[in-house]
């Protein structure tokens, strides 16, 4: 195949410049685990030095779009969930967020996910809910595996919901949550019960197919959960 490389413009550094051309290649011509040109190739056609395509791979390989095989070059890769989570963590740092601040997002996300799955939902999508929420509660004195099968839940609602963008959103937001998740059991046990109880209801609006009563649930899930821990800091 013939790679169809984009003139760089230098409104960054020249790396940068470099990294930014050969996303947009990847993005409108290449596919999965599809092999880069080499180094060298890259610096006969961009007429740099082999450290300057180095450092572009890299800064393409930290945005999540290709890996490095040693010995073998780059190949194109699909950003995970977990790119996006370590992108949406240095924002939050950075800008100094609150939990309130991500409280509100993930509620609006999660609950406009509920609406669209009560949609789309079959027996079978609800018999899996039951199963996840039954492990929950097998779990719950295995803090890690039960936070695990809550991120699991709210996962799969997004997969039934069948939009690929909400199923990325949420499966970065639980990454990102994880660590909050687990401090508000450990802090306030009996928000462990809470949190299955609200799954519980979450399931049956699901079941009844009542798109505003499981979005209200989980909205309600969501905010209960931010509320639980700061009377339990204070």
């Amino acid at each position: 195949m013939e790679w169809d490389i984009q003139p760089i413009k230098t409104k960054h550094t020249l790396y940068e410049a470099i990294a930014d051309s050969l996303e947009e290649m990847i993005l409108t011509t290449g596919y999965e685990s599809q092999r880069l040109p080499t180094e060298f190739e890259l610096t006969k056609r961009f007429q740099v030095s082999r450290t300057v395509v180095r450092e572009a791979l890299k800064l393409l390989r930290e945005r999540g779009l290709v890996k490095m095989r040693a010995g073998d070059g780059a190949y194109i890769t699909s950003p995970s969930s977990s790119t996006m989570m370590q992108a949406m963590s240095r924002l939050i740092r950075f800008n100094n967020l609150s939990d309130w601040d991500i409280t509100v997002v993930r509620a609006i996300i999660e609950s406009a996910t509920c609406e669209l799955a009560c949609e789309m939902i079959t027996d079978e999508d609800i018999e899996t809910l039951e199963q996840i929420l039954a492990q929950m509660i097998e779990h719950k004195g295995d803090l890690h595996t039960r936070v695990e099968k809550d991120c699991e839940f709210h996962t799969a609602i997004a997969k039934i919901s069948k939009n690929e963008l909400l199923v990325f959103f949420v499966e970065s937001i639980n990454d990102l949550l994880y660590q909050f998740m687990r401090k508000r059991i450990e802090l306030r046990p009996a928000g462990n019960d809470d949190g299955i109880s609200w799954h519980r209801k979450i399931v049956d609006a699901l079941k009844q197919r009542d798109a505003n009563l499981a979005s209200a649930h989980m909205r309600e899930h969501v905010e209960a959960s931010y509320w639980q821990l700061i009377m339990t800091e204070e």
